[in-house]
């Protein structure tokens, strides 16, 4: 499954967007719409669209596909949902130790969701 367009204006939205390279709140390089892989102090400033198109290729390249490689029956709304967080978290929360990967895997979407 893709991130429909919903879902990526839904990640749009709480990440803000910031052209040029800045510290979050973590201390973390942060660009565009919260992307952070290679990121620095250096890092070119980039436009609205293409932090866009970053966007839409790291959630189809990495956060949707580590979602998809879980084989779960996620409808449209809870998968949107699962790439804003696991965008914000990181694919580390998908583990079966982690208690969110755990729940998804149990099926217990609402757990999930809490």
């Amino acid at each position: 499954m893709r991130i429909s367009a919903t879902g990526l204006a839904l990640i749009e939205r709480e990440e803000g967007f910031r052209s040029a390279p800045y510290q979050d709140i973590g201390g973390v390089w942060t660009r565009g719409f919260g992307e952070t892989d290679g990121i620095g102090p250096d890092s070119p400033a980039i436009t609205e669209a293409e932090a866009r198109a970053n966007l839409e290729r790291l959630i189809a390249t990495v956060y949707g596909a580590a979602i998809n490689a879980l084989g779960l029956p996620l409808n449209r709304h809870q998968f949107d949902a699962t790439c804003d967080f696991v965008y914000n978290d990181g694919v580390g929360v998908l583990e079966e130790n982690s208690t969110f990967g755990s729940y998804l895997r149990a099926r217990e979407w609402t757990k999930a969701a809490d």
